[in-house]
């Protein structure tokens, strides 16, 4: 193994301890240290001790309680949060590890909780910021997208044998007007 650069203590969470961790991601940004509305909701419903997380973009709120059955990931609209695709409220429970970075925020206790409202809350969250849809790829909204957005022209210089990875991960831009990757 290499070396991993996330500062912190570890610890594994055991079933029998009803420890919940609650893992807002992509609530906080790092630079300004304010945090998305939900995620306040999130932190005063549960009340108990929460640290700023590893990335600096979220934070983790723990907790002892017995989780109400459901969901576990809560997939946000990215829209609500820092760090685009990855706003989510994440759930654990169970055999876990955890860095825990000792980054407190709020100077809650750890404490213990009846979870039913903040489960409710949560659930709550996810309905006012769901992902938003792809649209689909047929005919015609491809169609209709061209006529609205900038077209893309592919030139074909004889054969050509590669992939986008390899063209993102080694091509070279040469032009930005037109784009041009070789």
């Amino acid at each position: 193994g290499g070396i991993t650069e996330n500062r912190g203590i570890g610890r594994v969470v055991q079933k029998g301890e009803r420890i919940v961790g609650v893992d807002l991601d992509g609530c906080r940004d790092p630079q300004t240290g304010a945090i998305s509305q939900w995620a306040e909701d999130l932190v005063e419903s549960l009340n108990s001790y929460c640290e700023i997380t590893p990335s600096q973009t979220g934070i983790r709120i723990w907790v002892i309680g017995d989780l109400p059955a459901g969901d576990k990931v809560f997939n946000l609209d990215p829209s609500v949060g820092f760090y685009g695709s990855k706003v989510k409220i994440e759930i654990f429970t169970d055999a876990r590890y955890f860095t825990v970075t000792g980054q407190s925020i709020y100077d809650a206790p750890l404490a213990e909780r009846d979870l039913t409202e903040p489960f409710e809350l949560i659930n709550a969250i996810r309905r006012k910021h769901p992902v938003p849809k792809k649209a689909k790829s047929t005919a015609t909204t491809s169609a209709a997208t061209t006529s609205t957005e900038a077209t893309v022209q592919i030139e074909k210089l004889g054969q050509f044998e590669t992939s986008k990875y390899e063209i993102f991960t080694r091509g070279e831009i040469v032009s930005n007007s037109p784009f041009v990757i070789q």
